[in-house]
């Protein structure tokens, strides 16, 4: 939540990539919560993803074209027009996850937010992810408990009683 801008240092200051400002560094910096209710705004899926670039004061156009994409790179365009409170848990955290993409960060923070996926979709998002991060330069920062997780990352970090140590 500090990374962008949710909590502020209670020491310190927090810069990420190059920037300290907190409205920049929520438009840098998406973080995707295990509950993926504790982000929603809006009653729809495609209302709810618009609601992060609209806050950016993007063209609609842009808005538009972010949203599309976002759906597509996750394979969710069948759900835009749905009732977020009509979707599975694992719906709704791939809404909540394409909704943090559209706003095109810099970085995510996942925090366990593909732990409500099956495995074989956790498989493709996990794909994804790393795609974008080799094309797009996207940072993810993937706070989990899987294993299998862990042996795909290029740094692992281990956080034990408030204290945080490269593994």
């Amino acid at each position: 939540m500090l990374l962008n801008g949710l909590l502020k240092p209670q020491s310190g200051s927090l810069c990420a990539f190059g920037e300290r400002d907190d409205k920049k560094l929520k438009a840098l910096v998406q973080l995707v919560f295990q509950n993926p209710e504790n982000g929603f705004i809006a009653d729809t899926v495609e209302r709810d993803m618009a609601f992060g670039p609209e806050n950016l004061c993007l063209e609609q156009k842009i808005i538009r074209e972010n949203v599309d994409l976002a759906m597509r790179t996750l394979g969710i365009e069948g759900l835009a027009k749905r009732r977020i409170s009509t979707l599975s848990g694992g719906q709704k955290q791939l809404v909540a996850l394409s909704g943090a993409l559209a706003i095109k960060p810099r970085a995510l923070v996942l925090d366990e937010a593909l732990s409500m996926l099956d495995e074989q979709t956790h498989e493709k998002v996990l794909r994804i992810l790393r795609e974008l991060c080799r094309k797009e330069g996207l940072t993810v920062v993937l706070i989990t408990h899987r294993a299998s997780e862990i042996l795909e990352a290029d740094s692992v970090y281990k956080i034990e009683r408030g204290k945080c140590s490269k593994m």
